[in-house]
């Protein structure tokens, strides 16, 4: 598979340098994983929180929210961020996953 348009979708919400500079250390994958067996799902046995990324360029909320659903995540969490948050909002993300750690959600 390939991407038309990879800094639109995965870097829409960064300034355009930070976009270029995460661009550049992008690496292709394998292919060998579309199309494999799943052996392991750990959202199956571990409770799982979601993060919506509501300016998400590669995977819509409403998608986002079906995935989320289909894994049991409880509560979802909204943030207005594309699909790299962990660059774009990093404070927020850390935020988020301290929140979840110490059971506050």
């Amino acid at each position: 598979m390939t991407c038309v348009d990879v800094k639109g979708m995965f870097f829409n919400d960064l300034q355009e340098k930070d976009a270029e500079y995460w661009l550049s250390t992008l690496q292709p994958g394998p292919a060998e994983w579309n199309g494999q067996t799943i052996t392991y799902c750990g959202w199956r046995e571990v409770p799982s929180k979601y993060i919506i990324c509501e300016k998400d360029g590669c995977l819509p909320a409403a998608l986002q929210e079906q995935l989320a659903t289909v894994a049991g995540s409880d509560p979802i969490v909204r943030i207005p961020a594309g699909h790299m948050a962990r660059l774009s909002k990093p404070e927020r993300v850390a935020e988020i996953v301290n929140d979840v750690a110490i059971g506050r959600i």
